[in-house]
């Protein structure tokens, strides 16, 4: 069998201690040797079902070759490599061949085995023993020559009829052009129909005076390969998820060895906790599950997008018993499962690399896991959960389903009915009564018994350790900002919190770590100096509700809103009073400026005096009237002459 290299002399019919061992792909002639394959430029060879040429070497050990089929190029290791029209290791598997073939080569192996240490057989051997085995002495040669270079009764079997898998018929400028088009139109986001690409073809090989059968154009599509066109159509993402080889898995051993924690949006729109229970929206689920029992350590579900907060808070509802939180949540079940993990494998999301998630894991004992870059499927264990819990919720009234197409006219809001504290009450109930009571596929038994059994060593059940201070571990876990105390006390979110511990450091000017409780604004925790202790610090007018973080903003929200609204009306009212203002001024100052414009009125008429004892006394003035337009047109009254000695 030779290697289909450029350039390579035609085989010639030496025997096989005369092979010329400077042609690539030669066979030595000693006992047990093996087809040499060179890693040559030109030389092709089978990589898988495919035929490949070598384009050059890129190591010491793997090859750039390009499928002759569809151009394809690829990084190839040189051990994967095959002679060029060798039999496929699954097709050389004795459990593949029939049987009757399978006994033939088991009798030619039996009667050439012998022969295989010679280094020329005589001719009436060979005639001899093709006489035998029904098959001509030329025949024997060939099967002699393979036994000699693998030693593998399978590679007896004669090989089936037909063509080779990769071998092509067609003009090579044929084939070029096909795999031009198939390249351009047919390997790309937004493919052609099949019709469509036919006609491209066409096209193109009309250039050359050739043409292509349709069936000729389909057996190049399914010739190739099904992971680089599903990589070329939909992208590498999509391909690994269905022909990337994931073997083995997470290995764990005994209960809390490792736990997951991820985070989903909830498939289903809840309401107002209030009277109006109006429609709010998804809630962001956070869930906690231990990788060896399956079972649910615990979760976080609130209306907030995933944070570091989250995390933490769903970690401490797995770390600790749960009967006191079940009780308050007014939800009668049993949920034995708790205790702090060695381990916690998560994404690389932003939340999970908060300081305080990484110190609280640090100071308690646990490692931090992430998942390794662009392997989804490090998570499988919890994504395979959430959804199953997720086909769940759709069952619920108002869910939104996984999709649009699924949901299709479905009043998602309108339908809506639950509040947060009921889903958790029904998520909790899940959990309890369903999911851990159940029979899990690939335990082959229940959550529940997983976790009891492997707390159980020689027949005595050994719960797990409970950690003792509770709130330390809590606040450990919660987020902090960094906080100045004032002669007001601490503040925090709009809130102020007093406690007579903070008294001597008022003034100091030295900041404190003030954790706080997302769930709860009416206390905070600080951490004092030197180590002195924590303080639960509530909140200093003691007047605020139970409100969580969100809640408490909404409503300052809502109050600033209201607010707002009311100046708005306020600033209205200003403005008509400082419009009228100013048009009173404009009046005033207008009537003045026309008073001033207008001339004076009429000078006082001269009286004649005729009796001189009467001249000491005057008489009295006229009374002075407002001259109209009428007034100022009428001609000057006429003036009486008087004699002058009169006065004397």
């Amino acid at each position: 069998m030779a290697t289909d290299c450029p350039d390579s002399a035609p085989h010639d019919r030496r025997p096989a201690d005369h092979i010329d061992r400077s042609r690539p792909g030669h066979l030595d002639g000693t006992r047990g040797a093996v087809m040499i394959l060179e890693m040559t430029p030109g030389c092709r060879y089978a990589l898988g079902d495919q035929l490949v040429e070598i384009d050059g070497a890129r190591s010491m050990s793997t090859v750039a070759v390009r499928n002759v089929a569809t151009g394809a190029t690829s990084i190839a290791s040189t051990e994967t490599l095959r002679p060029a029209g060798s039999r496929p290791l699954a097709e050389a598997s004795p459990n593949v061949i029939p049987e009757v073939q399978w006994r033939r080569a088991v009798a030619a192996a039996i009667r050439l085995r012998p022969l295989v240490p010679l280094r020329k057989v005589p001719k009436d051997t060979l005639i001899g023993v093709a006489r035998e085995l029904g098959i001509s002495a030329r025949t024997v040669q060939r099967r002699l020559t393979t036994l000699r270079r693998s030693e593998q009764t399978s590679d007896l079997v004669p090989l089936p009829g037909g063509r080779r898998p990769g071998s092509k018929h067609l003009d090579p400028d044929v084939e070029a052009i096909v795999a031009e088009q198939i390249e351009a139109h047919w390997l790309v986001r937004e493919p052609m129909a099949f019709e469509d690409l036919y006609d491209r073809v066409l096209i193109a090989l009309e250039a050359i005076n050739k043409r292509l059968s349709r069936n000729a154009l389909r057996r190049r599509l399914a010739a190739l390969d099904a992971a680089h066109v599903l990589k070329r159509k939909r992208g590498r993402k999509s391909a690994k998820q269905q022909y990337e080889g994931r073997p083995g898995g997470l290995v764990v051993s005994r209960p809390l060895e490792l736990v997951q924690i991820d985070h989903t949006p909830v498939d289903l729109i809840l309401v107002s906790d209030d009277a109006l229970r109006e429609p709010v929206g998804r809630p962001w689920l956070t869930i906690v599950i231990d990788v060896a029992t399956r079972v649910v350590l615990g979760f976080y579900v609130s209306f907030d997008a995933p944070s570091a907060t989250s995390v933490a808070l769903a970690l401490e509802h797995a770390v600790f018993p749960k009967e006191g939180w079940l009780k308050a949540c007014g939800v009668d079940a049993l949920w034995p499962m708790y205790g702090r993990p060695l381990a916690v494998l998560v994404d690389n999301g932003k939340d999970f690399h908060s300081v305080a998630l990484t110190r609280g894991c640090e100071q308690y004992g646990i490692t931090l896991q992430y998942r390794p870059v662009k392997t989804p499927h490090f998570g499988a264990h919890i994504e395979r959960l959430i959804g199953t819990f997720m086909r769940r919720v759709h069952r619920l009234p108002g869910t939104t389903f996984s999709n649009t197409k699924e949901r299709g006219d479905y009043p998602s809001e309108a339908r809506a009915s639950m509040t947060l504290r009921e889903f958790r009450a029904w998520l909790v109930n899940e959990i309890t009564t369903w999911y851990h009571t159940r029979a899990h596929r690939t335990l082959g038994r229940s959550p529940s018994t997983a976790w009891t059994e492997g707390h159980t060593v020689s027949g005595v059940l050994t719960p797990p350790a409970v950690i003792g201070d509770a709130v330390r571990f809590r606040v450990g876990f919660l987020p902090r900002k960094r906080r100045a105390v004032t002669r007001s006390g601490i503040e925090l979110h709009g809130v102020h919190y007093w406690h007579d511990a903070l008294e001597s450091l008022v003034g100091r000017g030295e900041p404190v770590d003030a954790c706080y409780d997302p769930r709860d604004v009416r206390q905070i925790y600080v951490e004092l100096p030197d180590h002195a202790g924590l303080v639960v610090v509530p909140e200093a007018a003691a007047a605020l509700p139970a409100l969580s973080l969100t809640e408490h903003r909404q409503q300052r929200a809502a109050e600033r809103e209201r607010v707002r609204t009311a100046e708005k009306e306020l600033e209205s009212v200003r403005l008509r009073g400082a419009g009228h203002s100013d048009a009173l001024v404009r009046a005033a100052r207008s009537a003045t400026c026309l008073a001033r414009r207008k001339p004076k009125a009429d000078s006082a008429t001269v009286v004649v005096v005729t009796d001189p004892a009467q001249a000491p006394h005057r008489a009295a003035a006229p009374a002075r009237t407002r001259s109209t337009p009428k007034d100022l047109c009428a001609p000057p009254p006429s003036v009486t002459s008087f004699a002058v000695d009169a006065w004397a």
